[in-house]
């Protein structure tokens, strides 16, 4: 059963109106009509706010019943590892990852730890290029032939390579252990 099907039926049974859930929510009436109608999927934070305003477990509402904490690794996983195709497409250490949050956010878990990547790989590439613009301006200053900004690049790709890489490991060795490893990552 959908996510929009499962709000439908537990807003139902708890007697409530589309308007009424809204308002107890604070979500809009079009958001809930167009959850209701599977127009709209919702991520952690508003499935999260109708669960507590209907009495339900976010399980409950989201497709997936009981989450394969197997599964739920390889989604994580899949976003983690994704990052590694900036070595092919500038920017796709952004691009991939926000993709597979974006269709895997539903699930608390998977939305936190998305999230996470995600903001690691932003304040990266903040960093990086921020370093890279400024080095030929300190190879100049330092008066050196040796390029700097090379140095630089590779760096910043070994440092992204070692992250990705530790925290695929991480999600490896503890599949069945994931909700405990996102609390301690995050």
């Amino acid at each position: 059963m959908s996510i929009g099907k499962n709000v439908l039926k537990y807003r139902k049974e708890s007697g409530l109106s589309q308007v009424e859930l809204a308002e107890q929510t604070m979500l809009s009436l079009r958001t809930i009509q167009r959850i209701e109608n599977d127009k709209n999927r919702p991520r952690g934070y508003t499935i999260k706010v109708i669960a507590e305003v209907l009495k339900v477990e976010t399980t409950e509402l989201t497709e997936e019943q009981a989450v394969n904490p197997r599964m739920l690794a390889k989604r994580i996983e899949s976003i983690n590892l994704s990052v590694l195709l900036f070595v092919i497409v500038p920017f796709g250490n952004l691009i991939f990852p926000i993709v597979l949050w974006n269709r895997y956010s539903y699930h608390e878990l998977a939305d936190r730890v998305g999230r996470a990547v995600i903001n690691f790989q932003i304040t990266w590439s903040l960093i990086s290029y921020f370093l890279l613009a400024i080095s030929p301006f300190l190879a100049r200053a330092l008066n050196t032939t040796f390029p700097i900004i090379f140095a630089v690049l590779t760096a910043a790709y070994v440092i992204n390579i070692s992250v990705v890489i530790r925290t695929a490991r991480r999600i490896k060795s503890k599949h069945y252990e994931v909700s405990k490893w996102a609390l301690e990552l995050l």
